[in-house]
């Protein structure tokens, strides 16, 4: 598991955003029963339970030879400076006996010049810490820069978003032993190459069902270093689409 170098890249619907999270915290999700073969802490907001990202890795990883059990802290918006002073998620990662914890960010703060250095690499290094300190690797997932830029970042487009926010997660994963899950470069390719699939949910930020089942591919991959061959439908998406991003993902450049 985890093979490739920190900073490295694996080989290469649109609906309205489902904000089910109540709690900062979600139960166990699995399939079948007996004992997983990896137990996984997914850390971040809507742009991990949205479209039930996690839920998506479980049954890709189920069909592809791996079992799962996630557990999930994403409220809507929150940072990981807030994750980093949460008490209960601090315990559950000490506690939790989790093989991988995986760490979303905010989706314009790994953009923005001054609160990537102030607020997000110093709160990403103390969760990394923590999570390795108990026994578990680290995977960054990479978010997708927003479609009409950002005001608030300064930049004015997709694509320059985009290489800041993938920019600062190599750093973070380079600088904390960790490893890129690069869901927003794998974004920027399949946008290119398959056009016709809106990746983007209405509002211009958080992932479609597609676009979510996407994000789902690239961070199964690198939390069981396997290439993918089976790609079934969830939430939202339908067999043949699910395998249409499969094929269209694995085309994306080696970074």
């Amino acid at each position: 598991m985890l093979k490739r170098p920190a900073h490295s890249r694996r080989p290469a619907l649109v609906a309205a955003v489902l904000m089910l999270v109540a709690s900062s915290c979600s139960a166990a999700t699995s399939l079948g029963g007996g004992e997983p073969d990896m137990r996984v802490l997914f850390v971040g907001n809507s742009h991990t339970h949205a479209n039930d990202v996690p839920g998506t890795v479980v049954a890709l990883a189920d069909a592809n030879g791996t079992k799962l059990e996630v557990d999930m802290f994403a409220p809507g918006g929150w940072t990981l400076a807030q994750h980093s002073a949460d008490g209960e998620l601090r315990e559950a990662i000490a506690t939790g006996g989790y093989d991988v914890v995986v760490l979303q960010e905010q989706s314009e703060k790994p953009a923005h010049t001054s609160d990537f250095p102030r607020e997000t690499a110093p709160s990403a290094a103390a969760l990394a810490r923590l999570a390795q300190t108990h026994g578990a690797e680290v995977v960054f997932y990479q978010t997708w820069g927003r479609a009409s830029g950002s005001a608030y970042t300064g930049h004015g487009s997709y694509e320059a978003m985009q290489s800041a926010v993938s920019l600062a997660y190599e750093s973070m994963a380079a600088d904390n032993n960790g490893e890129v899950a690069p869901v927003g470069e794998t974004w920027r390719y399949v946008r290119q190459v398959a056009p016709h699939i809106e990746l983007f949910s209405p509002d211009g930020n958080h992932g479609s069902p597609s676009g979510s089942y996407l994000a789902a591919i690239v961070l199964t991959e690198t939390i069981i270093d396997v290439e993918l061959v089976e790609a079934p439908g969830h939430a939202g998406v339908d067999d043949t689409t699910a395998g249409y991003l499969l094929t269209y993902s694995d085309g994306a450049p080696v970074g």
